[in-house]
C-alpha cells in the first residue's frame, strides 16, 4: 500500500522480442491515493506481407500505449476501493484505434488475522474498432480503368474484460520470516478461466523469494509452461525506500519472459 509518494518502473522482455514498458507515480493524500500510469508496448520492426506479394520486402511497426488515472480510497480500517480510467491508442502500420476503458476493484482485510480478499473488474468500456488508410481498397468496376475508391469497415468488438477474485494470507512462522500464500481466480471474456497460486517468503521485509503456478483448461494449447519464479530486495535508505524485483516465466517455442521492476517511495 502506498503511504506517501512513490514511483515505479518495469520492463518486461516478452516473447518474439516484444518489450513492455510501464511507469507509474502515486501520491497519498489523507485516506486517498491518486496515481498516473503509462504502459507502452514495443513490437519492433515487423516484416510486411501483402495479399498481392507474399515475399516480405518492407517492414511496418505496431504500437500500444495506455495512459491511466487512478483514484483509490481507504473507506474503513478494513475496506479499500479504487477506480482507474484508461485511454488507449493502438496502431498497426497505417491503421489505428483509440478507446476509453475503466477498471474497478476493492480489497477487504480480516482484522489482524493476515487474511485479505480482493475483487477487480477490468476493461469495462464501449466497443472498439480500427480505422485508417490501411483499410482503403480500390473497387474494380466493369469497363473502368482505375475503378473507384472504397474502404473496408472493420468489425467493432468488445474489449477483453477480466474478472478477478483473489485471496492472500500472511503469517510469521519464524523470527523475521514471513510467508504469504496467494490464490486467484480469473474469468476471461475471450479465454478459458484461469486459476493461479503463489507463495512468497520474506526475511526482515528486505529479501523476498517467490514461486507461482497457473492452471487453465487449454494449458496444452498455450505457450506457457505454467510455473514462474522471482525474487526481490526492499531496503530503506534514511526514509527513502528502494525496491528491485525480478520475475522469470518459461514458455515454449519462444525465449522466456523476464520482468524487472524498480520502485522508489518516500
Amino acid at each position: 500500500a502506498n503511504t506517501g509518494s512513490s514511483a515505479l518502473f518495469s520492463r518486461m522482455g516478452y516473447v518474439a522480442d516484444i518489450g513492455v514498458n510501464y511507469f507509474g507515480v502515486a501520491q497519498r493524500v489523507g485516506n486517498n491515493n491518486i496515481a498516473l500510469t503509462i504502459t507502452s508496448w514495443d513490437f519492433g520492426d515487423i516484416d510486411a506481407i501483402r495479399e498481392d506479394d507474399p515475399t516480405p520486402s518492407s517492414t511496418y511497426t505496431a504500437t500500444n500505449i495506455v495512459v491511466g488515472a487512478t483514484y483509490a480510497r481507504q473507506l474503513t480500517a478494513r475496506i479499500a476501493a479504487g477506480l482507474t480510467a484508461k485511454f488507449a491508442n493502438e496502431t498497426i502500420d497505417d491503421m489505428n484505434a483509440a478507446y476509453v476503458a475503466f477498471d474497478a476493484g476493492m480489497t477487504y482485510t480480516v482484522g489482524e488475522s493476515g487474511l485479505r480478499f480482493g475483487v477487480s473488474l477490468k476493461n469495462l468500456g464501449p466497443q472498439m474498432s480500427f480505422g485508417g488508410r490501411g483499410l482503403a481498397r480500390p473497387i474494380p468496376v466493369v469497363d473502368a480503368t482505375n475503378g473507384i475508391a472504397g474502404e473496408i469497415r472493420a468489425q467493432s468488438h468488445e474489449l477483453p474484460s477480466l474478472l478477478n477474485f483473489g485471496v492472500a494470507y500472511t503469517r510469521q512462522f519464524a523470527e523475521g520470516i514471513d510467508a504469504t500464500v496467494i490464490g486467484n481466480f480469473r474469468s476471461n471474456s475471450y479465454d478459458p478461466d484461469q486459476y493461479a497460486g503463489a507463495l512468497e517468503l520474506g526475511y526482515q521485509n528486505i529479501v523476498f523469494v517467490r514461486g507461482g503456478f497457473e492452471l487453465r483448461e487449454d494449458m496444452d494449447q498455450t505457450m506457457y509452461q505454467g510455473w514462474n519464479v522471482g525474487a526481490g530486495i526492499n531496503y530503506d535508505f534514511d526514509g527513502v525506500g528502494i525496491a528491485v524485483d525480478y520475475a522469470f516465466r518459461p514458455v515454449d517455442f519462444f525465449s522466456s519472459v523476464n520482468l524487472i521492476t524498480a520502485a522508489v517511495s518516500l
